[in-house]
């Protein structure tokens, strides 16, 4: 009497078949299905990505910047890249784009620096001002060698946002209030009317006034390692003993520390000494290569910009 071809006796059928091929096969001629090809707005936003890219490091902050010839071009191609699997037409996708366009159009033509900063050795980066009074960029114009340029933030994480920390000084019992952003990494995206792609004259980004601190709260824990004190913004406040201190009492006079979980830093040095010059990056705006967009993608462009 035959066998009925059931899913149980089918599937231990298509286990054992597959058994005997990993058997008889070796596995050094097994291979892995090839990746897909990327898709043209893939390419595309690859291309626009590695247009032009530097990066520096300065007392223990790194700098990295790179550069994207129109921002509404980027932007709107990652959005259109979220669509581009669904086969819609280019009427379709020029509505699921409208939102978009309409978010991103006054960015035409303008520059597009994507930013890092970062503290060397896991160290943390310390602001006391905005990321616009701590970066400087500048490009030769006509009459000045350095003209200072403006840029607007579209995108920056984590969000510059000032806390009151606790800055112990040279006399380790006692500390001043200041408001700072304290960060390990940063990255943002800003945008720039007035720096000028159409030129051969470099463009120069500096980081002025910052510092840098290690932590100590692997060694220390969560434990506050000054004391609460009765400090103000601006005065001195009395801490704790040398001995409660612990190690903060073995801070180098160029090295300072910070205990991120208690926004307390401390440094045998001023205000004024803990702030240093960051790195320089230049990008040369005759050196940028941008790619050409995908077809399809200037079609929806068009039918936007037609509306």
């Amino acid at each position: 009497m035959p066998l009925t071809k059931t899913p149980v006796t089918y599937a231990a059928a298509v286990s054992l078949l597959l058994s005997s091929f990993l058997l008889t096969t070796p596995i050094g001629e097994l291979r892995a299905a090839p990746k897909p090809p990327k898709s043209p707005i893939g390419k595309y936003l690859d291309g626009l990505l590695k247009m032009q890219t530097k990066s520096a490091t300065k007392n223990d902050v790194s700098l990295r910047v790179s550069v994207i010839h129109d921002a509404y071009l980027y932007f709107m191609a990652k959005t259109y890249q979220e669509y581009e699997d669904l086969g819609l037409d280019e009427n379709l996708l020029a509505k699921k784009l409208g939102s978009a366009h309409t978010k991103y159009k006054r960015f035409q033509k303008r520059l597009l620096f994507r930013i890092s900063i970062s503290g060397a050795g896991g160290k943390h980066v310390i602001f006391d001002k905005s990321l616009a009074s701590h970066l400087e960029v500048n490009q030769k114009s006509e009459k000045n060698a350095f003209s200072k340029r403006t840029f607007h933030e579209v995108d920056v994480s984590p969000r510059v946002k000032a806390e009151q920390w606790k800055l112990f000084g040279k006399r380790i019992s006692d500390y001043t209030r200041k408001s700072l952003f304290v960060f390990k990494n940063l990255r943002a995206e800003v945008t720039s009317f007035s720096v000028k792609s159409n030129t051969t004259e470099p463009v120069y980004f500096k980081l002025n006034e910052i510092w840098t601190a290690k932590s100590i709260q692997k060694s220390a824990g969560k434990k506050n390692l000054r004391s609460p004190g009765k400090g103000k913004k601006g005065r001195k406040g009395k801490g704790a003993s040398r001995k409660q201190l612990g190690s903060l009492g073995n801070v180098t006079p160029h090295e300072p520390v910070i205990n991120p979980g208690e926004n307390q830093i401390s440094a045998k040095m001023s205000f004024t000494e803990l702030k240093k010059s960051g790195p320089s990056v230049i990008l040369t705006p005759g050196h940028w290569d941008a790619p050409l967009p995908p077809r399809h993608f200037l079609g929806v462009l068009k039918k936007l910009a037609d509306r």
